[in-house]
């Protein structure tokens, strides 16, 4: 676990680097973004029509995805198959829904001449002049994005989502940033901290798992800190984070089953909120109990004696490592850490909220603080680009569908202006610190 940097000795030729290696930071930058801003989508869910004979019906929105249209009888209980994807299917599986040979409707993509639409066919499930709910994916455009913050109030959001934007750097900066300087690299100074965990937003706008990886990759090249080690501390930091959302969960759902405003939300949310706890309090109970000394041996022998390890003993040993910094936290990190989680988290509750507000949505407060944490996680998994796409489809689900509140139309609306402006708040702070990041961590060029 050295900490020694890459930088030149003494007595070494220092060669300045070429103009377009000083550019690359800068076009890896404009690549990640230009794919974020041609690839935005957003699910559309829950509009209504009604199918007359085999006439054609328009979708409202324009950019429909092809492959993306959902439809469903109103009470949810059907699904219907597309023409084309149902000939794609395997027939037992077709048979097993109900789907008919040529499927229930057909798509036409949008073209020059008119919007994307869709018909029922000849065998069709779908009853004629009956409601139906059309669900499906569509391009956003900058236009799009435009006119929504052109017709929202952003009085309170706009300062509200300055501020949780750097509230997002500097708990992010003082948690996961901070694991490393508590766990694996004790002189490493905050500027560094800041670029380690401030550059890499650039990706993780467009490409969150990928944006994962430039953390340890930073800790390898620059601080010589082995990657499981690296990685252990992220997820020590991740589980502290999901500890600070669990700890709003929990009280906001007792609430709302002692109240019974949202029904859905039932005794299966506890039973996940109860199951988290045990399981983290137990994982921390084990840490500070006199079973911690043989574990940090076990742990520590992982790395004994490589020479006459093989091959597949040297991955598990390497492995091992990433129980390290849950071996070696004390309860002042882990107070600390969730204190600062829990600062970002009623941040991120706050700017949420005003979003909604400026959509003209009022989610009652229980149901705030139970699906705004979860949508905020859900920027950055992997199932849209740039908090655009899944994001949309949970908070329609979650506001809309379980909670009874506002219209799909408002609640995309919110998703997509929040998203908007976190999206535009970490691309900022990514470019301020990319090229101090890059310059570390590839002082010779892109080498990986």
């Amino acid at each position: 676990m050295g900490q020694v940097e890459n930088q030149p000795g003494p007595d070494a030729e220092v060669k300045k680097p070429s103009l377009a290696s000083q550019l690359v930071p800068y076009v890896f930058t404009a690549v990640i973004l230009v794919y974020v801003f041609t690839g935005l989508s957003s699910n559309v869910v829950d509009e209504r029509y009604e199918f007359s004979g085999t006439e054609w019906t328009e979708l409202k929105a324009s950019g429909v995805k092809k492959g993306s249209v959902a439809i469903k009888s109103i009470d949810g209980t059907v699904t219907y198959c597309e023409k084309g994807e149902a000939e794609q299917e395997d027939k037992g599986d077709l048979a097993a829904a109900g789907c008919p040979a040529g499927g229930d409707f057909e798509f036409r993509p949008e073209s020059n001449s008119g919007a994307a639409a869709i018909s029922r066919t000849a065998g069709t499930r779908i009853p004629d002049h009956a409601p139906v709910s059309v669900n499906y994916v569509k391009k956003v455009k900058m236009s799009d994005i435009w006119a929504l913050v052109r017709a929202a109030d952003l009085r309170f959001f706009l300062p509200l989502m300055v501020l949780h934007c750097f509230i997002f750097f500097m708990a992010d900066v003082l948690s996961f940033g901070m694991a490393y300087k508590f766990f694996n690299v004790p002189d490493i100074k905050f500027r560094e901290l800041m670029e380690c965990r401030g550059a890499p937003y650039v990706i993780q706008v467009g490409l969150a798992v990928l944006a994962e990886v430039f953390f340890p990759l930073y800790m390898l090249r620059v601080k010589k800190v082995p990657v499981t080690e690296s990685v252990s501390s992220n997820l020590w930091s991740m589980i502290m984070d999901l500890t600070a959302n669990f700890t709003v969960l929990l009280p906001a759902v007792i609430y709302n089953l002692h109240t019974g405003l949202i029904p859905a939300i039932g005794p299966a949310w506890l039973a996940a909120c109860i199951i988290f706890w045990a399981l983290f309090l137990g994982n921390v109970a084990f840490w500070h109990s006199p079973l911690r000394d043989r574990a940090m041996t076990w742990i520590a022998s992982g790395r004994e004696g490589v020479e006459s390890k093989t091959r597949a003993q040297k991955i598990v040993g390497e492995l091992m490592q990433l129980l390290r910094t849950f071996s070696l936290a004390r309860w002042n990190h882990y107070l600390r850490v969730w204190a600062v989680r829990m600062v970002l988290l009623c941040s991120s509750i706050a700017s949420s909220y005003a979003a909604l507000r400026a959509m003209g949505v009022d989610p009652p407060l229980p149901l705030a603080l139970i699906v705004i944490p979860v949508i905020v996680i859900s920027v950055f998994l992997p199932i849209g680009v740039g908090g655009y796409g899944g994001p949309q489809l949970i908070a329609w689900f979650l506001i809309v569908s379980v909670g009874k509140v506002g219209t799909a139309d408002q609640v995309i609306a919110f998703s997509l202006l929040w998203s908007t402006g976190f999206l535009i708040g970490r691309a900022v702070i990514g470019m301020i610190f990319i090229r101090g990041f890059w310059k570390r961590c590839f002082p010779e060029g892109f080498k990986l």
